[in-house]
């Protein structure tokens, strides 16, 4: 059969996931599957051409360098998805509390710490430092391929009016390979969050946050960059594979935009005014009946943010005025302060 006699169809293709406890290996094959809107990964193999005397004007010999799996999903972000908060949980790389709140024992506050990448052991006490994907193809597991040791380089999470809010990450991983295995479908409990979940919240510090004052935002984007290390010292002799994916420095950063209509902005950008912000993402949503006020619902917590940019509005057309902001989180020199936090609401035992 040539190349192409056949085909295959994107809508019955299917994206796992499951998380590993080793970075390098221990490849899962648990796996179930959720709706994503996209998801590319490959595996990046360089060919050496050997140059030298020989004759004529071409190489005749070649070998092949070392491996390194890449990729990218994105999906609509959802607080009852394992995906998302996974997600989420490897682009920050720290430990994870879960508590029962005490109106719906049935369910779980998640808070998600920052850290290094690698020690991230939860309430389970089991460290997972990497994600295992299998990416089907159509109908058939013939074109199943099984992604391993995959790591968050960088996470964005966004939103605009009139949109669904968004989590995206490019990964870094150890290899990838054929694989055939059975996927059993999960699907999230609810709806994913749109604009009218979504709400920026400031105040002075956060410890105050849940009665600060909504900015009148209409649209955000979050980033977060691990800037992973995958250069030769990543490598050993033996092995075209990775054996350790370090983190380097964590990179993050802020904007969103709001009707612009006083100088307030160009104030706290000139005396270097540090806010406290909050994305808030809340569905509404109680756990069970008797879950009273707990909500399925993400926050991303920034305690000390400068504003960076403020953003004068463009002159030239007759439309309301818009303010572009740009703020910088930071984490303050104490030993308890910390850049960014994550929490989630869900039912899931733990992560």
């Amino acid at each position: 059969m040539a190349i192409g006699d056949e085909y295959r169809s994107g809508w019955a293709s299917k994206v796992a996931f499951a998380e590993q406890t080793n970075t390098v290996s221990g490849f899962m094959t648990g796996l179930a599957y959720i709706p994503v809107t996209s998801f590319k990964a490959d595996l990046e193999r360089d060919l050496k051409l050997v140059e030298g005397v020989n004759g004529t004007r071409n190489p005749m010999t070649e070998f092949w360098g070392v491996d390194k799996a890449t990729g990218n999903i994105e999906l609509p972000m959802n607080p009852a998805n394992d995906l998302c908060v996974l997600l989420l949980k490897h682009a920050l790389g720290g430990t994870v509390s879960s508590v029962a709140p005490s109106a719906a024992a049935a369910g779980r506050v998640h808070t998600l710490y920052e850290g290094d990448t690698l020690n991230n052991a939860a309430t389970s006490s089991t460290n997972h430092a990497a994600i295992s994907f299998v990416s089907q193809f159509g109908e058939s597991t013939s074109a199943q391929w099984g992604w391993v040791g995959m790591k968050v380089e960088q996470l964005t999470l966004k939103c605009e009016m009139g949109n669904q809010v968004k989590i995206a990450a490019d990964l870094v991983g150890v290899t990838g390979s054929l694989t055939v295995l059975s996927l059993s479908l999960t699907a999230a409990s609810l709806n994913a969050m749109t604009f009218v979940n979504v709400s920026v919240i400031e105040a002075d510090n956060i410890g105050s946050i849940t009665s600060g004052t909504a900015l009148k935002a209409h649209s955000f984007e979050l980033t977060i960059k691990n800037n992973l290390k995958t250069d030769d010292a990543c490598y050993g002799f033996g092995s075209r594979s990775l054996q350790v994916i370090p983190a380097g420095k964590r990179e993050l950063g802020l904007k969103f935009s709001m009707r612009f209509d006083t100088s307030t902005a160009w104030s706290r950008f000139l005396a270097g005014t540090v806010s406290a912000l909050r994305i808030k993402m809340d569905t509404g949503v109680t756990f069970t009946a008797g879950a009273g006020a707990t909500t399925y619902a993400t926050y991303i917590d920034l305690p000390h943010c400068i504003w960076k940019a403020h953003g004068i509005p463009e002159m030239g057309d007759d439309g309301v005025y818009t303010l572009d902001v740009e703020v910088q989180p930071k984490q303050l020199q104490t030993a308890t302060s910390y850049a960014i936090r994550g929490i989630v609401n869900n039912i899931t035992a733990s992560y």
